[in-house]
Formats: C-alpha cells, sequence, structure tokens
C-alpha cells in the first residue's frame, strides 16, 4: 500500500492500493501529476514479472500496469529497483535486478523499448531533451543515464523513421584513466 498523508493534517490520508507483493521503489514525475510503484515478483506464479503501477496523483486512480521486468526463470524473485520519469513526463524508464532496462511511453502505456545492462544498475536518471535536426522526423531525442559500480552509460532515445519506433543507442561513458577511480 502506498500511503499519501497531508503534512500539516495527519488525519488527512489516502491510501493506494494495488501492488500483491512488496513495494520496491517509488517515483513522483516533475509535474508532480503522475506517481510510479515497483514490486517483487512473485515467488508463486509461474514466470512471475516484477510489476510497475501507474497512478494518477490527482485522481489517485492506478492509470497502468506496466511489465517486461521479468527474468524468465520459474519461480525466481525479481525486483523494480529503480524509476524515473522524463523531465516532459511522457517516458518512464525503469530497471530490475537482472540489469533488465525498460522504457515506457506513458500517453499510450506502451514499452517503447528494453535494453540490457551487464548488471543490476545503481541509478537511473533522465537528462536533456534535444530537438530533432531532421527535416522528416520532427521528434525529439531524449536522453537518459544508467551506472552500476564504475560504469556510466549513455542512452539516446530516438524517433527512427525506417522502422518507424524509438530505438535505444548507448554509450559507455569515459572518464580520466588515473586519478578518478570511483564508485558512482
Amino acid at each position: 500500500i502506498i500511503l499519501i498523508s497531508s503534512t500539516d493534517d495527519p488525519h488527512l490520508q489516502h491510501f493506494l492500493r494495488g501492488h500483491d507483493e512488496e513495494i520496491t521503489c517509488l517515483a513522483i514525475s516533475p509535474s508532480g501529476t503522475i506517481i510510479a510503484s515497483g514490486q517483487l515478483s512473485a515467488t508463486r506464479v509461474h514466470h512471475s514479472e516484477a510489476m510497475v503501477l501507474v497512478w494518477d496523483y490527482a485522481t489517485r486512480q492506478r492509470v497502468y500496469a506496466l511489465s517486461h521486468l521479468s527474468d524468465g526463470s520459474d519461480f525466481s524473485r525479481n525486483a523494480v529497483r529503480q524509476l524515473a520519469f522524463s523531465s516532459d513526463d511522457r517516458y518512464l524508464a525503469g530497471s530490475d535486478d537482472a540489469g533488465r532496462l525498460a522504457v515506457w511511453d506513458l500517453p499510450t502505456g506502451t514499452l517503447t523499448t528494453t535494453v540490457k545492462q551487464p548488471s543490476s544498475l545503481d541509478f537511473l536518471t533522465w537528462g536533456a531533451i534535444v530537438a530533432s535536426d531532421r527535416k522528416m522526423g520532427p521528434r525529439a531525442k531524449y536522453h537518459f543515464f544508467s551506472g552500476s559500480g564504475s560504469r556510466v552509460n549513455c542512452h539516446t532515445l530516438e524517433f527512427d523513421v525506417h522502422t518507424m519506433q524509438y530505438r535505444v543507442h548507448t554509450e559507455r561513458m569515459q572518464f580520466p584513466s588515473s586519478g578518478l577511480s570511483r564508485t558512482y
């Protein structure tokens, strides 16, 4: 259960019910109008997925139940670990224990793309939205970043006019070779 409570009046509370397992992460959109929450997968259900629920803050109603974060193993335990909204509330990115990264289009609730990472992510965040330089496709490019340990990736979500869908291009970010051995 997700509890929304007023800081001024502790008796003013709203409950968002819909998860059937433990909630593992929560994200609020930059506009404050959408909430996303992730959970553990069910151990008793064959090929269970770690679900992401999307909520409308104003109505306190569930809008979507998003999947595609399944490790494919029978009766294994998987969990949504990271959730992040793009700055215009158009996309939601999420990752699981297995390093799977999914991006959903929020106006339609459909999966845009998935990317397999080498390991579970420590962080996931959106960057700049860049206007398209193409005359044929005026759709914007989105940048988002993910990382685990000392590895940081820059992902570019861009519309491909040949396939008529968004694709992700991933590049590993380069850091100085000496003096900056950090975990991000």
